[in-house]
């Protein structure tokens, strides 16, 4: 799909805190679209993992600011619309979908190097083929001159429902109350961060996913899109 005018193709924007449902939206809307789905936060899982597998603290900055470099990663398109995030020459796969992850995930985001590194990444990819891209600062940092940007939301209570009946289904048994104080932690830390925070602006189109089904989300976004194109 190209943006209008044909100059450059459509960068679909998607963000929004953890457990608003951005992946899966995202992924809808990628295959409604034509257009290949980049899941970002795989890519900072794959880079928490990798520093932590090298035995680098993830507190310590400095620690990983210098290690980032040598993680190998790369983006690559594929048939199936969904681009492959490799690391080290292989798909990163289940080992990075674990709730581990998830916290290195947000502890290496923090850091400005990280997310340099990263963003080039994202923004190289976006130019050449086309994305729809969800994470926390698409629409902000990474492609803030696209008119297609969106924030989707829901409350804490509902998206740590969400996120437990996902792990319910994987037969992960988790606690709903310790999952709620999991995301507001996270929300609080996101938000907070120097670098790249977590938020939204008048350009964004907010949707409030508490009460909607995925396929009414889903629309709203397609439709907005090719309403803009």
């Amino acid at each position: 799909m190209k943006a209008a005018g044909g100059l450059l193709p459509t960068v679909v924007a998607i963000d929004g805190p953890a457990g608003a449902g951005k992946s899966t939206v995202a992924r809808r809307v990628a295959e409604e679209l034509g257009l290949s789905y980049l899941d970002t936060g795989a890519m900072y899982r794959a880079v928490g993992f990798a520093l932590s597998r090298a035995g680098v603290d993830l507190d310590d900055a400095a620690a990983v600011a210098a290690r980032v470099a040598s993680v190998r990663l790369v983006l690559e398109p594929q048939p199936s619309g969904v681009a492959s995030v490799l690391l080290d020459g292989s798909p990163v796969g289940e080992r990075i979908r674990t709730p581990e992850a998830g916290e290195a995930a947000s502890r290496v985001a923090s850091v400005p190097a990280v997310r340099r590194r990263l963003v080039a990444l994202q923004q190289d990819f976006g130019h050449r083929h086309g994305a729809v891209l969800e994470g926390r600062d698409i629409g902000t940092v990474v492609f803030p001159e696209t008119p297609h940007k969106f924030f989707l939301d829901a409350t804490a209570r509902e998206r740590a429902r969400r996120r437990t009946a996902e792990r319910w289904e994987q037969g992960e048994p988790m606690d709903l109350e310790a999952v709620a104080r999991e995301i507001e932690s996270r929300d609080a830390r996101d938000r907070a961060r120097d670098h790249s925070p977590l938020r939204h602006d008048e350009t964004y189109t907010v949707i409030d996913t508490t009460g909607l089904s995925l396929g009414e989300v889903v629309e709203k976004v397609v439709g907005e899109v090719r309403r803009r194109s």
